[in-house]
């Protein structure tokens, strides 16, 4: 939607600033204490560079939602509101980052009143601003806009820490399967409930997909460091059949493509 886009790539601050009255000095009146003066502001300030929005994520897995229920005759489908999550990254200080950006607006473009109200999501999950302003801000056509800056705040899944997304990660699919055996896949689900199926620090999970027939089924993770992919193998091996294997997206696999194309066509046999 193009009024989501122009959310993203819009980017304006308004401060409000209101003048005290000077006060009036009788005769006779001391002169008011000296104040310490503000540092002055940098001759040449430096500008962070804009960041880099992606397209609009659709999985993997359901959103969170980071609002709390509202009342079916208050909420988002009444007013006839979509929500939308992107990925923001580029650098700050010097160093790289990742975050969240959600944004809950008019699902008619012609509704929206050009107006965003921006916050944090709160490390509680949920979106207090827009909690407590959801029926007036969604009657008056206005996009709600909320961006995860502290690391404790629950997402889709773990966004990679500020040095980590500097670094090159890969996606590997991990293929499971289970043996017919009733004992291990009672243990392998006591072992799910515990641990929640979470792999060691350094590898990133995006998505689990298991068969119905519980016999099986997949897991897409990220990460750079072989050890981390190890050790997760090594943490359900006892109990299935495991294979990892470095996998590509669309976009990246084109890019080989056409590179190999440029250059002469793809080797036949």
């Amino acid at each position: 939607m193009r009024a989501a886009a122009a959310l993203l790539l819009a980017a304006g601050t308004v401060t409000l600033t209101a003048q005290a009255p000077l006060p009036v000095r009788g005769r006779g009146q001391a002169p008011p204490p000296a104040t310490t003066s503000a540092p002055p502001l940098p001759v040449n300030p430096t500008a962070a560079p804009a960041a880099s929005a992606s397209p609009e994520v659709s999985g993997p897995g359901a959103i969170f939602p980071s609002l709390m229920a509202l009342p079916a005759e208050d909420d988002l489908a009444h007013f006839r509101y979509e929500t939308r999550e992107y990925f923001l990254s580029g650098t700050a200080h010097g160093q790289p980052y990742r975050t969240r950006l959600v944004v809950r607006l008019p699902a008619d473009a012609r509704r929206f009143s050009g107006i965003v109200l921006a916050e944090s999501t709160h490390p509680s999950g949920n979106a207090w601003m827009f909690h407590f302003t959801h029926t007036y801000t969604m009657a008056s056509g206005h996009a709600a806009v909320e961006i995860v800056t502290s690391d404790r705040t629950p997402i889709r899944f773990p966004l990679p820490s500020v040095e980590e997304s500097g670094r090159s990660q890969m996606k590997f699919i991990l293929t499971f399967a289970w043996e017919p055996d009733r004992q291990r896949r009672d243990e392998g689900i006591a072992r799910f409930l515990k641990t929640g199926g979470m792999p060691p620090k350094g590898a990133t999970l995006l998505g689990r997909w298991t068969r119905l027939d519980l016999s099986g089924g997949f897991v897409l993770l990220e990460s750079d460091d072989p050890k981390a992919l190890a050790e997760f193998g090594l943490m359900w091996n006892d109990l299935m059949s495991l294979s990892i294997a470095p996998v590509a997206e669309d976009a990246e696999l084109a890019d080989v493509l056409q590179r190999t194309t440029a250059a002469g066509g793809v080797a036949r046999g």
